[in-house]
């Protein structure tokens, strides 16, 4: 069951649904200021709430769920990259991260067709460096980014610069 469908704002067969995904992380047990962990009873959403829950999910699709994915995998190949890092790298701030990946904020085609490009980038940095040694790459000032380090250009959107740099680590010429 999902949380969307315990709340009756989508019918059963339809829409998200994650299985095994039981552990949250502590601070998606606060609510409203309060610990519930543990709480057996929850307070009964209002009418409010759940219009505006019906019309975030109306927006969500194959493509939403998609475009989430990818910044799940994204980010969880940063390894060793702190998390304000990571959100500054991609452009946004820490806590819309956070509701990015909660699917709590809309994905836009933009920002995923971006964040493909950064995926590819770590992915082709892996191909040759450790995960491990991701963070520290990001520090490297690269003589072929004109000196810059690929944290900069990312924080500046460049992504095209750093993924050209990453490709090129990839020709056997390159040794």
């Amino acid at each position: 069951m999902t949380l969307a469908r315990d709340l009756r704002l989508e019918e059963e067969g339809t829409g998200p649904e994650l299985r095994a995904a039981k552990a949250r992380p502590s601070h998606l047990q606060l609510v409203g200021g309060r610990d519930v962990r543990g709480s057996e009873s929850r307070p009964a959403p209002t009418e409010e709430f759940l219009r505006q829950a019906r019309r975030a999910l109306q927006g969500q699709d194959a493509r939403s769920a998609e475009r989430l994915a990818t910044l799940g995998i994204l980010v969880a190949n940063l390894e060793g990259v702190p998390f304000p890092r990571i959100a500054a790298c991609l452009g946004v701030s820490e806590t819309m991260l956070i509701r990015l990946l909660h699917g709590e904020a809309p994905i836009s085609q933009a920002r995923h067709k971006q964040w493909v490009k950064v995926a590819e980038a770590i992915g082709n940095l892996h191909r040759v460096l450790l995960p491990a040694a991701t963070n520290e790459w990001l520090d490297t000032p690269i003589p072929a980014l004109g000196g810059h380090t690929p944290s900069e250009l990312l924080r500046r959107g460049r992504y095209d610069e750093v993924l050209r740099v990453t490709r090129s680590y990839l020709d056997p010429s390159f040794a």
